[in-house]
């Protein structure tokens, strides 16, 4: 608020004005120390030897421009108490907050603040009276609540839109961008159009106007320095100093010059100042002001009017600036949470709640742009020195010590929002979760030490104006932009300087981002198509000559089409063996196997589809009646090309979507029958893709029960390869994935190209290498059991399936499907949640059991430390109980012998059994298996009809069990029904759904297809009315794990086969294009039901522990005392790491196939911690173990391994660790955190 021009400030002859005798006041201030110091009572008060006698070393700290990080580690080094000059004290004991600064405390601002105003002309920053601030804080109160300033939102929009155009035109000039420049000119236009109703045109020049920013930086540094050394020769000093300067019209001059000008404007116009004075209109400040001066002139003068213009204007901007540019710094060095943030707005986008102009409501609704916000606030807050107070009249008692009358004491917020006790052990760290935990009372702890705009009564008045403005530009800046850091920037922290800052400004700092307009990842250029991911590039064209679809490239990101372009199909002798075809016909001159096989009315099966049209959507349209990925707008984008075959009038739509961020190509096809007679699908491929002339290996899930998911790699030959499943469902035998890969891909090397069907019934994979040396790859349902008749006007949609692209190796594209499943598939509230441990009864007690042995193994569990209890198979039946596998299956009805008080009675008793070691009561979950059903039950005799049967055929049993025809809507709804009236009567939060055959006869072979339709849609009814409950999937174990159950059901039991030694080849397997998180795993009793294998018990549960839901199958009253022993920690320890399991990456460092020491290594989002699992599965007399390199850390940071010895990233990665392993079966888990 100083009229000083920022030229003069710098000049000579002033310093030396103002030098001379400000060193002659400082020796004599240095004697009248000494002589209090000797005699106070505060002498035992610790810290720098020179703070005692001099303010010397305070000023020089402050000069240097740190003294945040000074004061911080002051405390660390003396307590809580720290003296940093003479008679002022700096504490970091936070119940001292409400001592000094709380309702009802008494202390004034030190003389400190006497410079940070015009001689004699005090504001609401300066003002020392407690009496005099409260009344003229009144007069401007309700000017800057929220509920006024919303009404201010048209006035951040203009500058919000003027800054993103700004930005645009420097990403089409290629320009690296200073965004701390333009954040600055966005806050000091926003500021200007709220106070004056008109823009100060920084955003329009794009310059500092009138060198008002260079001019505050020059002011700040003057009134911190003067307000330490000799706060009251500032009214001596400025007027001799605006004497030597004049008014050259610049810095803080120019801005108190357009005020008086904007002033003397409005009042020009009375009708403007006698305006309706409502807070809640759209008027400026100023004629609010003035409109408050012309009604109470004394009350609210005319020097109130021009203090509250200067003040918004030089308080307001220059923070709400630097805010901005830490919330955005700390983003871009935390990619992890710039992904959430972006994840989060756009799904509000893609769901319709963030408007083009973002609004401060729609702002608020979004928990995770909140707490971003919160967190960059907290770790750079609008105060770098201690907030001085002075103790009043009586002397104060503060964190146990007297401090008399007039003592200066003192919080610096840098050091308060680094208080670990309050803010975790983390404090240090960039963490936008710590504000969105469950703990309540710890979140309302940290919001009491919250205080970047200030605390207590002189809390920051223009604070809701700051917010206002970063909570509307960010996510609309988050949305429409990509920002990276500069290359100064990427591996070095930010430049933070403090001398010229005072308590509401932050650090001044340089940073420059490149922000990207998001560029379309799909391009149409005429007929040519392109897909672009981040590391992915999908090419195609139409044949001029044909029509038909060529594909020209798929891999590596290319900006352009290959060089040499292949021959086009002009109607020559076999000229379609050369052609890479995306959607491969029938009958036309391609011998090779083909995409879809349509039988016409007339008996022919040619096609002959054209390209027609093509439509691009942002986002993903769903697939009716189909699990499907799903996307914001901003997360993926679609094509779909829509064929022609002219002759037969069949239509074709081909959709491409691309999920950019996971290089990942989703496809689908629909087929529509647009002539008057029946049509029949024969075959429909979902993924067709030609590579080129190249060799080829196919990587599959290959096994059976109890041994699913085994990897198998194998050379693509001549000739056609393939796999599949004709059992009705995914299949224990094959998995429908399909991994091509180049000879030399390993884990972290080398092209890879992954193919997953969101489908869980019957499919077919092909491979098919030529005689002209290309490799086409085909992934749909199964042709046996398809056969779809399709009536006039009727269509045929296939499933979906996702082709991910990794240029790094087969453990990338892992990692890839992993990230797109939990993100962009899985549609369970749980999928991101830790998971409970449980319990499962069924290896403990089997079929023999009744309501007091359940309560027991129940009690058990809790006893161990278990969260969940699941009652398995044979709970229900009542006229053909079920206590074995002959009966009951159909009943879902509890057994009345085995409950006589009924299952809800139990269930409820249950559920209030306390854990151990837990505040939280023992869950209850149930085992179904709602699509079969037994002879013997009342369901069969009552309706025969509703059992899969192919006419007079007999009917098969496996497992004495048949399977409901759920392609019919009566079963459907039975099973809907049956399931829900359980559900609603018994407190059950997690549900088994168990699938123990396989289909036999099949009424029609589109039966198949008919009958996932009709479970796809009781999943979809039941999850839906039921997501408070934790579902999980089964048939037999892992018989139906595939992408399309995940959608509906956020785990799946991954095999019936414990064994440890077996499940670490199953998991690896699984996890190829699995999330581990998906996974559930147990530890059994030893020797196992399944291998008779012995293992110990270790091992069994570090192996479970790899799965995202951990848990038991056994009875403790029959487990022998050693293994009971250990359960209680191993469940400790399988709680601490789940969180990184379920949201984590894995790095499978040693497959367990190639070496006697399988690991794997599992790294958080934000890379701050992770969790090691290294094993030996046979003991060897070789002593020198071998090196396990990890992988996924940061190589500049350092680890902690378990609490121990800390080494760099580089290190772990490069250099390794050895582990010494004794017997059989010995495993290892270490727990590594950033430091």
């Amino acid at each position: 608020l100083l009229n000083i021009s920022d030229q003069d400030l710098g000049s000579e002859m002033n310093i030396y004005l103002i030098a001379i005798p400000l060193v002659s006041l400082l020796l004599l201030k240095a004697v009248l120390t000494l002589f209090q110091h000797l005699r106070s009572d505060l002498r035992s008060i610790r810290g720098p030897w020179a703070a005692r006698w001099t303010l010397g070393w305070y000023t020089w700290k402050v000069w240097q421009g740190s003294f945040e990080q000074v004061n911080h580690n002051l405390h660390k080094k003396y307590g809580s108490v720290v003296r940093y000059a003479p008679n002022r004290y700096s504490f970091s004991d936070l119940e001292a907050v409400k001592v000094i600064y709380g309702l009802g405390a008494s202390f004034p601002k030190s003389s400190w603040y006497i410079p940070w105003g015009n001689p004699g002309d005090n504001n609401l920053f300066n003002e020392r009276s407690l009496a005099k601030h409260a009344h003229d804080r009144k007069q401007y109160q309700s000017t800057y609540s929220m509920s006024s300033l919303v009404n201010y939102e048209a006035f951040v929009d203009e500058c919000a839109e003027l800054l993103k155009n700004r930005l645009s035109e420097l990403c089409a000039a290629n320009q690296a961008i200073d965004m701390h420049h333009w954040f600055q000119c966005y806050a000091f236009d926003v500021i200007g159009m709220i106070t004056y109703g008109k823009r100060l045109g920084f955003l329009d020049k794009g310059e500092d106007v009138g060198n008002v920013i260079n001019a505050l930086g020059e002011i700040l540094g003057y009134s911190t320095i003067i307000g330490i050394v000799f706060p009251t020769l500032h009214n001596i000093i400025v007027p001799i100093m605006n004497f030597l300067a004049g008014n050259k019209g610049q810095g803080a001059a120019y801005i108190t010059a357009f005020t008086k000008e904007r002033i003397s404007e409005t009042r020009s116009k009375p009708k403007a100042v006698i305006l309706d004075n409502s807070d809640s209109t759209t008027q400026s400040f100023l004629i609010k002001f003035l409109a408050k001066n012309t009604s109470k002139p004394d009350a609210f003068t005319s020097s109130h009017v021009l203090t509250g213009c200067l003040i918004n204007m030089i308080a307001g901007s220059d923070t709400t600036g630097i805010s901005l540019s830490a919330v955005l710094y700390y983003l871009l060095k935390n990619p992890r949470c710039m992904d959430k943030l972006q994840e989060e707005v756009n799904t509000f986008n893609a769901n319709g709640q963030l408007s083009s102009y973002v609004t401060y409501k729609e702002s608020q609704a979004m928990p995770y742009l909140q707490a971003v916000i919160k967190e960059a606030l907290r770790l750079h807050p609008a105060t770098g020195l201690p907030l001085e107070r002075v103790v009043p009249k009586g002397g104060a008692t503060i964190s146990g010590h007297f401090f008399p009358e007039g003592t200066i004491v003192g919080i610096n917020t840098w050091v308060a929002h680094r208080d670990r006790s309050i803010f975790g052990q983390d404090a240090d760290s960039f963490s936008p979760e710590r504000w969105l935990q469950d703990d309540d009372e710890r979140v309302a702890l940290m919001n009491r030490f919250w205080m970047p705009f200030g605390p207590g009564s002189r809390t920051c008045i223009g604070r809701h104006i700051s917010m206002l403005e970063m909570c509307k530009l960010i996510p609309a800046l988050v949305r429409d932009f990509e920002f990276a850091l500069h290359d100064n920037l990427l591996h070095n922290e930010w430049k933070t300087q403090n001398y010229c800052v005072y308590c509401i400004f932050t650090m001044t700092l340089l940073q420059t981002t490149t922000p990207t307009p998001k560029a379309d990842p799909i391009v149409v250029d005429g007929t040519s198509f392109a897909l672009n991911g981040k590391n992915v590039s999908y090419r195609f064209h139409v044949d001029p000559a044909t029509g038909d679809l060529l594909l020209d490239h798929f891999g590596d990101r290319v900006t352009e089409n290959p060089i040499a372009q292949i021959m086009s199909n002009g109607g020559g002798w076999s000229t379609q063996a050369h052609l890479r075809r995306e959607f491969p016909d029938l009958g036309r001159g391609d011998f090779r196997t083909p995409a879809v096989h349509i039988k016409h009315a007339k008996g022919f099966t040619v096609c002959n589809f054209k390209y027609k049209s093509h439509t691009v959507v942002k986002g993903k349209p769903a697939i009716e009646k189909l699990p499907s990925t799903f996307g914001s707008d901003d997360d993926v984008s679609t094509l779909i090309i829509h064929l022609d075959d002219e002759y037969s009038s069949v239509g074709a739509d081909l959709s491409y979507s691309i999920f950019p961020n996971f290089d990942a190509i989703v496809r689908n096809v629909k087929i529509i029958n647009k002539s008057d007679d029946v049509i029949t699908v024969e075959k429909l491929s979902s993924f067709s893709v030609d590579f080129p002339h190249e060799n080829y290996e196919m990587l599959q899930l290959q096994g059976e029960w109890t041994r699913e998911c085994n990897r198998t790699r194998r050379k693509v030959e001549y000739g056609l390869q393939g796999f599949g499943s004709t059992t009705g469902y995914s299949s224990h035998y094959h998995n429908p994935f399909l991994s091509m890969v180049s000879p030399s891909t390993t884990e972290s090397h080398g092209e890879v190209w992954g193919f997953s069907l969101v489908y869980t019934g019957s499919f077919s994979v092909e491979v098919e290498k030529s005689h002209q040396g290309l490799t086409r790859a085909l992934v749909g349902m199964n042709p046996c059991q398809l056969s779809w008749p399709l009536r006039s006007g009727e269509s045929l949609q296939s499933p979906e399936c996702v082709s991910v692209f990794s240029n790094l190796g087969i453990g990338e594209m892992s990692r890839k499907f992993h990230r797109l499943y939990r993100q962009n598939l899985i549609r369970s509230k749980f999928v991101s949640e830790t998971r409970p441990v449980l319990l499962n009864s069924w290896e403990g007690l089997y079929f023999d059991f009744d309501d007091k042995t359940i309560y027991k193994l129940a009690q058990e569990s809790a006893k161990l430390g278990a969260k969940l209890f699941v009652l398995d198979d044979g709970w229900f039946g009542d006229k053909h109980p079920r206590v074995n596998d002959h009966a009951g299956l159909g009943d879902w009805v509890a057994n009345p012998k085995r409950f006589p008080g009924g299952l809800d009675s139990l269930a409820k008793d249950i559920t209030k059994l306390q854990v151990k070691d837990s505040d939280e009561k023992l869950q209850f979950g149930l085992w179904f298996e709602p699509e079969m059903v037994n002879q013997k039950s009342e369901l069969y005799e009552q309706h025969p009809e509703w059992v899969l049967s192919a006419g007079n055929h007999a009917r098969s049993e496996t497992r004495q069990q048949l399977v409901l025809n759920a392609a019919l809507p009566e079963v459907q709804d039975f099973i809907i029904s049956s399931v829900s009236k359980i559900l609603e009567t018994v407190p059950v939060s997690y549900v088994k759904w168990d699938n123990n055959r396989a289909m036999h006869e099949s009424p029609t072979p589109d039966n198949h297809h008919a009958y996932m339709l009709g479970i796809y849609h009781v999943f979809d009814v039941l999850t839906a009315r039921f997501p408070d409950v934790l579902w999980e999937g089964c048939a037999s174990g892992g018989g139906r794990f595939d992408p399309g159950i995940l959608q509906y059901f956020p785990q799946v039991w991954t095999s019936d086969n414990m064994d440890a030694f077996d499940r670490i080849h199953i998991q690896f397997g699984t996890s190829l294009v699995y999330p581990p998180s998906t996974m559930g795993a147990h530890v059994c009793s030893a020797p196992n039901d399944v291998t008779g294998r012995s293992i110990p018990m270790s091992f069994r549960a570090h192996v479970a522990m790899m799965g995202g839901s951990f848990g038991f199958e056994l009875n403790p009253d029959h487990t022998p005392e050693e293994d009971k022993a250990q359960i209680p920690e191993l469940i400790k320890l399988a709680e601490k790491i789940n969180p990184i399991i379920i949201k984590g990456d894995m790095w499978r460092l040693v497959l367990p196939e190639d070496s006697n020491f399988p690991a794997a290594i599992f790294v958080s989002e934000d890379g701050s911690q992770a969790v090691l699992f290294a094993f030996q599965i046979r003991a060897t007399t070789v002593l020198n173990y071998p090196l396990l390199r990890l992988a996924g850390l940061d190589a500049e940071a350092r680890y902690k391994l378990d609490g121990g010895e800390t080494y760099s990233g580089a290190t772990l990665m490069n250099g390794g660790i050895q582990f010494r392993f004794g017997t059989d079966y010995d495993s290892k888990v270490v727990l590594l955190e950033r430091v």
